[in-house]
Parts: C-alpha cells; sequence; structure tokens
C-alpha cells in the first residue's frame, strides 16, 4: 500500500483534484478519505463547542482514564504522607 498526503486550501467550487503518481496503474482501485480541520472561531481558535465535545469524548477514551487513575493514586499517596519538616 502507498499514500499521499495534501493539505489543500477549500475553493470557491468546493471541488478537490488529486494528482496519482504515475506508477499508479490505471483503473487501480484507490480509497480515498477526506479529513476536515475543526472548526475554529473568528481568532484562529477553537470554538468553545467544540472545545467541550473533545472534552466528552475524552471521557470515553480508555487512554485518557487510565492517565487520570494514574493521577489519582500519585496525589493519594501524597495526602497520605506525613510531613518531614520541623518546625
Amino acid at each position: 500500500m502507498e499514500a499521499m498526503k495534501y493539505t489543500v486550501k477549500i475553493p470557491d467550487n468546493r471541488e478537490i483534484k488529486i494528482n496519482v503518481p504515475a506508477n499508479i496503474p490505471k483503473d487501480d482501485i484507490a480509497e480515498v478519505i477526506v479529513l476536515f480541520k475543526q472548526p475554529k472561531d473568528l481568532n484562529g481558535r477553537k470554538d468553545f463547542n467544540s472545545k467541550i465535545n473533545e472534552l466528552k469524548k475524552a471521557m470515553n477514551d480508555p487512554y485518557f482514564m487510565e492517565d487520570i487513575s494514574e493521577i489519582e493514586k500519585d496525589f493519594m499517596a501524597v495526602d497520605i504522607e506525613e510531613p518531614h519538616y520541623e518546625i
């Protein structure tokens, strides 16, 4: 399998043309996936709703939940420890 990546600006006619390398045989099958960047506000930042949606998705992400669990364990260990300083 061969992969290519292009980043293009969507033109007024909303059409994107893909140039296929010459080494790809005619009538070969290609899978094309189009990914769009997250919406941004007028200042070029992600809008509030898209940030909230990303946070909601994180709650179902096993890696995120594993990280939160590790941090929680670290804080539990710190909370139990006695201070090692003298007054």
